[in-house]
């Protein structure tokens, strides 16, 4: 069987707004499969017609397969993905500080999880850039 190398990122969504991410992830995974890998995208949501997969449908875990998690703040994929047998590279996109937030703010709470989780998925990943 052929290496699989995929992608989870919390949310797929082709918005300008996250183009640059959307982008890389799209370019990534076509690198990769020209290079003869087996390559898909999982998310929490994904988008119809986006092409990504709903990450709980998983099932590729396995020590010679590679999955790339684009992280940028908290996500309920993180646990998922810290149990997986999976080997594990972090593509770090920062997490913010909280103290650029409001108070009681969604965005605030999804920083103060990423810098938690931040610190669970280093010793758990085989590498880690940004």
């Amino acid at each position: 069987m052929k290496t699989r190398v995929d992608y989870f990122v919390s949310s797929f969504y082709p918005r300008a707004a996250e183009g640059a991410v959307f982008n890389d992830i799209i370019e990534t995974r076509e690198a990769l499969q020209k290079l003869g890998y087996i390559s898909d995208i999982f998310t929490i949501d994904p988008e119809k017609n986006s092409g990504a997969k709903f990450f709980l449908n998983y099932t590729h875990s396995s020590e010679k397969n590679i999955l790339i998690y684009s992280y940028g703040e908290g996500s309920i994929l993180t646990d998922f993905i810290l149990k997986l047998k999976t080997k594990k590279i972090l593509r770090y996109h920062g997490v913010s500080s909280p103290k650029f937030f409001m108070e009681n703010s969604k965005s605030l709470l999804a920083t103060i999880g990423g810098n938690i989780e931040t610190r669970l998925l280093i010793p758990k990943v085989s590498l880690a850039f940004a």
